[in-house]
């Protein structure tokens, strides 16, 4: 009976301990696995797409999904890319010199004890598309002018993106402007 106690109590601390090491923030997990990213640039400053906007809102409404909207579901990733065909884009791919820079400062899942929400609208106009063996992993949008960024699909937490000055690292590193 001990035995069986003691086995239990062995697995009970097996397994926390290996839940808590995937938690360790001294082991964070990438957001993305990739060995390219592609950076989109959306086409309009947002001046003029506010004031398109007030003039037609029905005319600006890929627009505004593809430069506003938060990606937070499958749904969503997926309107993310029909309505992206259908704006005015440019599209580069990133110096394979700022991979190591991403992966292993910038987008790694992070950890915080408070997550601070922010007021205002997001202008995501430049989007990083990452790829692994040319296949998309994933997006981030990233409103450099407001430090919002929206991750799809989400894979790993990402509330905490920012918390840890990683527009600034980006804004040093001159890329994006």
């Amino acid at each position: 009976m001990i035995m069986k106690h003691l086995r239990s109590l062995f697995l009970l601390i097996s397994f926390s301990y290996a839940a808590m090491a995937q938690l360790d923030p001294n082991r964070p997990n990438p957001i993305f696995d990739f060995d390219e990213v592609t950076h989109i640039t959306i086409d309009i400053s947002e001046e003029d797409y506010n004031a398109l906007r007030a003039e037609d809102p029905s005319a600006m409404y890929n627009w505004t999904n593809v430069l506003k909207k938060h990606v937070k579901s499958k749904s969503d990733y997926e309107d993310f890319w029909s309505k992206l065909e259908l704006v005015e884009y440019s599209e580069s791919i990133v110096d394979a010199k700022y991979y190591t820079f991403f992966s292993d400062t910038i987008f790694k899942e992070k950890f915080c004890t408070f997550v601070k929400m922010t007021k205002g609208d997001a202008f995501y106009k430049d989007i990083l598309v990452f790829k692994k063996e040319g296949v998309i992993q994933g997006i981030a949008k990233l409103c450099m002018s407001c430090d919002k960024a929206s991750f799809a699909p989400p894979t790993v937490f990402t509330d905490c993106f920012g918390e840890y000055d990683e527009f600034d690292r980006i804004r040093e590193k001159g890329l994006f402007e």
